[in-house]
């Protein structure tokens, strides 16, 4: 075999393993983010569009309504919402990244994107005290 038909072979399964190690780690640290169930209302609001949706769980990556009508996957929203106890309203940027319906009741996971380090410690926190 040619020496440069060996290197374009070589790089070809490196790169496979290297995207075979990503998306093992990617799986890996998305079930590593603990999650609780939750009743949680939430504002959702894309373009001009506002809607309340019902959280079913909440992590410190994102969270899954089981209640509002879904947009499409990929597509990027506004959420606010307020944890029991805490004074302060959590403002984040979420990407829709599954959506579907069981019968007559939908599902949307979101993930959020742009979560600040303030509310990020204000999610674990509550996280921590619902854990238990």
């Amino acid at each position: 075999m040619p020496r440069d038909r060996r290197k374009r072979k070589n790089r070809a399964a490196a790169r496979a393993t290297a995207e075979g190690t990503a998306s093992e780690r990617r799986r890996g640290e998305r079930r590593s983010l603990r999650r609780i169930t939750v009743e949680l209302w939430v504002r959702q609001e894309y373009e001009r569009e506002i809607c309340l949706c019902r959280a079913a769980d909440l992590s410190v990556g994102g969270m899954q309504f089981d209640y509002g009508l879904p947009h499409p996957v990929g597509t990027q929203v506004e959420l606010r919402f307020a944890l029991p106890g805490v004074e302060q309203r959590i403002e984040v940027s979420a990407e829709i990244i599954a959506a579907s319906w069981t019968g007559r009741t939908p599902t949307t996971n979101l993930r959020f994107l742009d979560l600040s380090d303030e509310n990020r410690r204000h999610l674990r926190a509550f996280l921590a005290t619902q854990a238990g």
